[in-house]
């Protein structure tokens, strides 16, 4: 199991943009779990853990965005070992 954190930028709040991630992450038969959140700052934050085959398709997907936003930036952390352990994966 590998661990990806994702951060987007620019106008990615008020856009539907994690309801899209969780329905990714939910989607396709793919058993990742986490989460994605708003941050103060303005940007998503995600942290998913699963497959790594399945996480990279996952972050080609969560780059397209939604009809409404504009991703300016992403950060992209891989982690060969997950940090925090977690059930299913969810909106916070």
């Amino acid at each position: 199991m590998k661990e990806l954190e994702i951060k987007l930028y620019g106008k990615v709040q008020g856009v539907g943009m994690r309801k899209r991630v969780a329905a990714l992450a939910i989607g396709y038969e793919r058993d990742i779990v986490g989460y994605v959140m708003n941050t103060d700052a303005g940007s998503v934050e995600i942290l998913a853990q699963g497959a790594e085959s399945d996480l990279e398709e996952f972050l080609k997907e969560v780059k397209e965005g939604t009809i409404y936003s504009q991703i300016d930036e992403v950060k992209v952390v891989w982690h060969d070992r997950p940090q925090d352990s977690f059930t299913k994966f969810e909106i916070w």
